[in-house]
């Protein structure tokens, strides 16, 4: 028994849950080795207030995690994919009609549905908050 806190790997757990393989990946990374495997003990994380973003002129936009070519997360193993319909027509169309939308003008579309609108996240993805 080693009695340390092992490192885990944050990616592996955010982007599809797997405590063990993060676990084992993390030790893997600093050079030990579970030869009687882990065992969880109460502890508590402090996080800092900038929640561990860099500096605003050195930070991700974000695009970067949630723009269309984005690749930090697997977005729709989290269940985050857009639905392709609703209420048998194209998702936008079933509320909206035809318009035409700009790329670019996806946040403020999507900050009015959830922010302004109130509208259930599952409305458009396959999940619910």
């Amino acid at each position: 028994m080693s009695n340390r806190i092992l490192p885990m790997k944050m990616g592996i757990l955010f982007q599809d849950g797997n405590v063990d393989l993060a676990i084992r990946k993390g030790v893997e990374d600093v050079g030990w080795d579970l030869p009687q495997g882990y065992d969880f003990v109460p502890t508590e994380r402090w996080l800092s207030i900038n929640h561990t973003v860099a500096p605003e002129e050195q930070a991700l936009q974000c695009e970067a995690c949630h723009g269309d070519s984005a690749a930090r997360l697997d977005w729709a193993t989290l269940g985050y994919t857009p639905k392709e319909t609703r209420d048998g027509e194209p998702l936008c169309e079933s509320c909206h009609g035809t318009k035409k939308v700009e790329k670019n003008y996806f946040f403020t579309v999507h900050n009015k549905h959830v922010n302004d609108k109130e509208i259930a996240c599952a409305e458009c993805h396959g999940f619910s908050r």
